[in-house]
C-alpha cells in the first residue's frame, strides 16, 4: 500500500523527535553539552533543508530560525558585539555618535564589578535593528555606511547562532568563554565571567570580570523542537513531502541517482 502524504509527515516527525531525544541523552550532555549541540545543529540543518531546499546552507539555517524557531529575539543586535565591531572596524569619526550611544548602553546594561559572583543578563535587553539604524551614519543617498567588513545583520542573534553552529560543526568547540553550569537552561543570556588576577594578604583575592554571550544546550533543544513542529505544519499546509529535498538512492553523489 502506497504511503500517504500524512503518513510521510508523521514518519518525518517521529524520526526527528527520536533524533532530538537521542541528542540530549546520556554522555552527550557532558562537557557543556558540546556533543548534544553538534547533533542538534545537524538536525536543524536537515530541517532547514526540508523547509528551504533551494537556499544555501547558511541562508536557509538563519531563515529557518527566523521563520520556524519561535525565537522572538533572533533579530536583536548583540550590544557587546556591536560595541566591539565599532572598536575593531571604525576608521573615522562617522561612527562617533553610534559609538557613544553603544558605550552608554553597555555601561547601563552590563555593570562592571570585580565581584567573583556570576550574574546573568537576558538578551532581551539587546536593541532591535531599527534602534541601531537610527544612529547609524549614512551616505549622501541615505544609505547606511559600511562598517568595515561587518554588516549589521552579522551582529544579529540568528547570525551569531550560525557562527556558533560553525564552531561546533567544524571545530568541535564552543565559541567564547562562558561556562554552562546547567544544560537545562533554555534561554540565551549574557554571563559575567570572572578571572582571578592576584592575591594580596591585605586586600585578599582580586578579580576582573567580563560579560560573555551564552546559548545553552536547552535552547538548542527548544529551537530544534519548534522548527520540527513548524516545518511539519508547513508541509501539511503546502501538501508537500518533507523528504523531497533529500537525495534518495544507491549512490552517495546525488546526481548519480537521477534517472537517465
Amino acid at each position: 500500500m502506497r504511503e500517504t502524504l500524512e503518513k510521510k509527515i508523521d514518519r518525518f516527525v517521529e524520526f526527528n523527535k527520536d533524533m532530538i531525544t537521542s541528542a540530549v541523552s546520556g554522555s552527550n550532555l557532558e562537557s557543556q553539552g558540546v556533543n548534544a549541540k553538534i547533533l542538534l545543529c545537524s538536525i536543524i540543518d536537515s530541517l532547514a533543508k526540508s523547509r528551504f531546499p533551494g537556499e544555501a546552507n547558511g541562508a536557509r539555517f538563519q531563515k529557518t530560525v527566523k521563520t520556524s524557531a519561535n525565537w522572538s529575539n533572533c533579530d536583536r543586535i548583540s550590544l557587546l558585539h556591536l560595541k566591539r565591531a565599532i572598536e575593531v572596524e571604525q576608521k573615522d569619526e562617522q561612527f562617533a555618535d553610534l559609538n557613544a550611544w553603544a558605550e552608554d548602553a553597555v555601561r547601563r546594561d552590563f555593570p562592571n564589578s570585580d565581584s567573583a559572583l556570576s550574574d546573568q543578563i537576558d538578551i532581551e535587553k539587546d536593541p532591535m535593528p531599527e534602534e541601531v539604524l537610527l544612529r547609524w551614519p549614512r551616505d549622501d543617498k541615505g544609505r547606511p555606511i559600511k562598517l568595515g567588513s561587518i554588516s549589521l545583520d552579522k551582529l544579529t542573534h540568528k547570525s551569531l547562532l550560525w557562527q556558533y553552529r560553525n564552531s561546533l560543526m567544524h571545530e568541535c568547540r564552543i565559541p567564547g568563554r562562558a561556562v554552562e553550569w546547567s544544560v537545562k537552561e533554555s534561554i540565551p543570556f549574557y554571563q559575567k565571567v570572572s578571572q582571578f588576577d592576584d592575591y594580596c594578604p591585605d586586600a585578599g583575592l582580586t578579580f576582573t570580570s567580563r560579560w560573555e554571550l551564552l546559548y545553552p544546550t536547552g535552547f538548542f533543544q527548544v529551537v530544534a523542537e519548534n522548527i520540527l513542529a513548524d516545518v511539519a505544519d508547513y508541509h501539511r499546509s503546502a501538501q508537500t513531502s518533507p523528504f523531497a529535498a533529500y537525495s534518495e538512492g544507491s549512490f552517495w553523489i546525488p546526481r548519480f541517482n537521477d534517472e537517465c
